[in-house]
């Protein structure tokens, strides 16, 4: 059994860096470089932190931030990993699901629902969400789309309506906010700017990834990943998520974390020179609090913004010893690198591991792309 098992991993992970090497989606503008690799705490460190010491720190708001950035791969390839590693094992009694939460295309639910899981995928654009229903009814097999679910509405924190910028592209978000210029509009404003381009302004519904995931997954049902990217809404989504994360129903959690722009989403501040940080306390200590453990992908930025080159080289100088400090040097590189034009500025995607999960060794073993 123990020889088996071994084999199995040896395979996912050839199959997985294989694929990974040869997936033009992400070779595209990309260089290799294999001396990339960032510093890591040794596993008997990672494996030691207790309840009672997770505890501490959290008192404290220090390091629950695993300096394991051989966590390389970028959110898109560690989705694929941790696919690729559940399937390749025996299957499970209880049934196996996925949650994406913001699609923007069908690929990865799609992906997720052809290996075999329950594929629970929500996507709040109209415009989106119709292409996505399209692929789904054109392309996946009668089997697979049995396994794919499909939501349109925004994952929140309240049953409500919000307005939603959408165009049917990437950058589709909450809130009446140019993501570019990083302001604010009032009413009147953002209508008259966003009619006169691609992008319209409409209220979708919105229900707490609770209720959504409560209300459409069995109870018996394992919950193996559940993605979020979301423009910057992820503080109300997971706002809306209390009883899976209390009772661990969810094992890996992959989450984007950006946070200009969740603070400039955030209700409470309307300044545009908002830097609170409020992803620490409302995504990442949440997390914490419930005893998940996080670990850090690597920086990100527009290919437009003044540090694009030189983030892979700065990023191992983000502090892991503190929350607001590591949340605050996505802030202080912007300080570094001014720019009038580029207000963007930078992010990452964390990955957060339920009580007893562990890091499976195929995702140390990603190669790593400098985009």
């Amino acid at each position: 059994m123990k020889e088996t098992t071994t084999i199995a991993l040896t395979v996912v992970a050839f199959l997985f860096l294989l694929s990974s090497w040869f997936r033009q989606d992400y070779m595209q503008d990309i260089d290799y470089r294999s001396d990339l690799m960032a510093i890591q705490l040794p596993t008997s460190t990672a494996q030691s932190a207790s309840s009672s010491s997770l505890q501490q720190h959290q008192a404290s708001n220090t390091i629950l931030l695993y300096e394991d950035l051989a966590l390389s791969g970028y959110a898109a390839e560690v989705w694929e990993g941790l696919l690729l590693l559940q399937s390749s094992l025996k299957k499970e009694t209880p049934p196996m699901a996925v949650v994406e939460v913001g699609m923007h295309r069908a690929k990865q639910c799609l992906q997720a629902a052809k290996m075999g899981f329950e594929a629970h995928c929500i996507e709040p654009s109209p415009k989106s969400f119709q292409h996505i229903a399209f692929e789904v009814n054109n392309t996946a097999s009668p089997d697979v789309q049995k396994r794919i679910h499909l939501y349109n509405v925004a994952a929140g924190s309240v049953e409500s309506t919000v307005p939603f910028v959408t165009s049917g592209g990437t950058g589709d978000h909450v809130g009446k906010v140019d993501m570019w210029k990083m302001e604010k509009m009032d009413d009147a404003a953002s209508d008259a700017t966003f009619t006169t381009t691609r992008e319209t302004v409409v209220h979708v519904p919105v229900k707490p990834l609770d209720t959504i995931l409560q209300h459409g997954i069995p109870s018996n049902t394992i919950i193996h990943l559940l993605k979020v990217d979301t423009q910057g809404f992820e503080p109300q989504v997971f706002a809306g998520l209390n009883s899976m994360l209390s009772q661990h129903r969810i094992r890996y959690i992959l989450t984007e974390f950006w946070p200009r722009g969740m603070d400039i989403l955030d209700e409470a501040d309307s300044s545009t020179k908002n830097r609170k940080c409020i992803g620490v306390t409302r995504v990442l200590q949440k997390l914490l609090d419930y005893e998940y453990r996080l670990y850090v992908l690597p920086a990100e930025a527009h290919p437009k913004a003044p540090a694009f080159r030189d983030v892979p080289r700065l990023q191992k100088e983000r502090p892991m010893d503190n929350l607001m400090k590591y949340c605050q040097w996505y802030y202080e590189l912007e300080d570094r690198y001014p720019s009038d034009e580029y207000k963007m500025g930078y992010w990452t995607d964390i990955l957060a591991l339920a009580p007893g999960v562990e890091l499976p060794e195929t995702l140390r073993q990603l190669p790593v792309y400098v985009r």
